[in-house]
């Protein structure tokens, strides 16, 4: 091997051109270094670092070069592997980035657009979020302790259930209440709260509700029309009855007793 050219030894795959400019910058810098592929003479191929150093003689003038390479393969294999798996990681990491995205924009999407008010709160009560629907039901209302709003007759039930939902994680709880309007007056709302507050992601107590204040105010004055007609008929001197398909007795007022007779 001795006096012939490294290209016969080991072929590099570099041109004339390119080894001149090698040995250039070996003589300008003293050394050069690189990773290449470096094939034998059977054929058979190998990755290697290289590293050039120039003989010089006492007038500073490069009279030889010196190669040393070295068989890296297993390293580059070992980093390009490791290259591949990044790689692969990467995608896997967009794909889920964009899925959660695409979910969290069709979840938010839901919210906004909802008729429903949906309400995000920390362990003491202070909203964390309001949705769109939530301002539209109750109005702009302070985000500080709103348990505070409950009507002073459901106070003491709204707690009670506050404190089954703080010890029951993951577990909904619905209830009726009265709540402050943040134009002064009080609204029905059926309220469903669950505690996720250990949930990574939304690590709050999730409320959705509605304003029921129409149905609740119909049922009053259902209720009420009801009283106030049993009333008539309990007071009446008329004997009133009530029967079925059958002509089965199903009711006699007082008044009919009176006349008839038990």
């Amino acid at each position: 091997a001795i006096g012939k050219a490294i290209n016969e030894l080991l072929y590099m795959g570099l041109s004339d051109k390119e080894m001149a400019a090698i040995e250039q910058k070996i003589s300008e810098a003293g050394a050069w270094k690189s990773e290449i592929d470096f094939f034998h003479r059977d054929g058979s191929s190998f990755f290697g670092a290289i590293t050039g150093d120039g003989i010089k003689n006492e007038k500073g003038e490069v009279m030889s070069y010196i190669f040393v390479v070295r068989d890296i393969s297993k390293r580059k294999q070992l980093e390009d592997e490791l290259k591949k798996l990044n790689e692969e990681l990467e995608e896997k990491v967009k794909a889920r980035t964009a899925e959660v995205y695409k979910n969290e924009k069709r979840f938010r999407s839901l919210i906004e657009n909802s008729t429903d008010g949906v309400a995000l709160s920390d362990a003491e009560a202070n909203v964390l979020y309001r949705s769109p629907g939530a301002i539209k039901i109750i109005g702009d209302l302070p985000t500080v302790k709103t348990i505070n709003f409950a009507h002073p007759d459901d106070s003491e039930m709204v707690k009670d259930i506050r404190v089954k939902v703080l010890n029951n994680p993951g577990v909904p709880f619905s209830f009726l209440g009265r709540f402050l309007h943040s134009k002064g007056h009080y609204i029905w709302l059926d309220l469903t709260s669950v505690n996720y507050l250990s949930l990574d992601g939304v690590n709050a107590i999730v409320t959705n509700y509605r304003d029921v204040t129409e149905r609740m105010e119909a049922q009053e004055k259902l209720a009420s029309s009801e009283l106030r007609f049993r009333s008539l008929i309990e007071n009446s001197a008329e004997g009133i009855t009530l029967s079925d398909k059958q002509s089965n007795l199903i009711y006699r007022s007082p008044g009919a007793k009176k006349i008839a007779g038990e």
